[in-house]
């Protein structure tokens, strides 16, 4: 009963606020005139409300377009005056001249179609290539330096074939000469060897096992691509018997070291070439050359008394 009654007392009493302020604006203008003002002020800011809630997320990347068509209007009007420039030095004055130095140092850098059997290195990336400026293919006897990022050359080892076997095996088919050798010598000890220490040539002899182990991995991976696809395919249909160059290639790739494929039944093992000094190890060659001339000198000596006494 209680609340009923306060809430009686209460909605009087709003009642008459509500009696009083009509009272206030009826009989003061200006008080009507504020208030006009006010609601006028909130459906304003009501309908910017409104108005962001819709749009303004689109603000900022409206922004960006006007910023980005700006920026973009500015290359394309220098990139005209530029070109317009450039037309008008090479072609009008210079007659040419400078495309071609400036397709060289920054375009040339097309690879013909063949240069998986004409560049030596190809299987090391020895192609022309374009970062800032074009960097051009090495020699054939060189390959790209990667740890100066392939922009200075380096020779091969001496020992390392200039390309991979399926290359010479596609030159030898289509008439242009075997790049040698096919596989990659075999270990002969140089006089830096002979004057090294034990330590010194088990390095050097690592370093040789490294390159050619570097050379078969590089090559293999070819594999299951058209270039060993077509190399296989010219020792399978291909007379090559006459070849000897060719026959090797062939059978030392594809039909030896656990390889065997179907056409190998066409093809004889070429004949071994023994190495006196392949794979020599540390102190072997010293002890070889040892005996020899000692039973040189031996020789000398008895053929030196048979003589005088004879």
């Amino acid at each position: 009963m209680g609340k009923i009654l306060k809430f009686v007392v209460d909605l009087f009493k709003f009642l008459w606020e509500i009696v009083v302020a009509c009272v206030n604006v009826i009989t003061k203008p200006f008080e009507f005139i504020k208030l006009i003002g006010r609601l006028i002020v909130f459906l304003i800011m009501v309908m910017v409300g409104i108005v962001w809630i819709i749009v303004g997320k689109h603000v900022f990347v409206i922004f960006l377009i006007i910023v980005t068509t700006l920026i973009n209007s500015t290359f394309y009007v220098f990139g005209t005056i530029f070109q317009a420039f450039f037309y008008f030095l090479d072609v009008k004055i210079l007659r040419g001249w400078i495309y071609p130095v400036w397709y060289y140092l920054f375009l040339a850098t097309e690879n013909p179609p063949d240069a998986w059997f004409m560049n030596g290195g190809f299987e090391k990336n020895n192609i022309n290539e374009r970062n800032i400026f074009t960097w051009h293919k090495c020699g054939q006897r060189s390959i790209p330096n990667k740890r100066y990022g392939g922009i200075v050359c380096q020779p091969m080892p001496h020992h390392k074939p200039s390309m991979c076997p399926q290359a010479n095996i596609y030159r030898a088919h289509s008439g242009h000469s075997i790049v040698g050798p096919v596989f990659p010598k075999p270990f002969r000890p140089s006089y830096t060897f002979l004057s090294s220490g034990n330590k010194e040539k088990q390095k050097i002899i690592d370093e040789y096992t490294k390159h050619r182990n570097d050379f078969f991995k590089t090559c293999n991976q070819n594999n299951n691509t058209p270039y060993d696809d077509i190399s296989k395919h010219i020792c399978a249909t291909s007379k090559i018997y006459d070849n000897t160059n060719l026959t090797s290639a062939c059978y030392n790739m594809y039909c030896s070291n656990g390889n065997r494929y179907p056409f190998c039944s066409t093809l004889t093992k070429p004949q071994e070439v023994t190495d006196p000094y392949e794979n020599v190890e540390p102190g072997t060659f010293s002890k070889t050359l040892f005996f020899n001339l000692l039973f040189l000198t031996t020789s000398v000596s008895i053929i030196a008394v048979i003589t005088k006494y004879s």
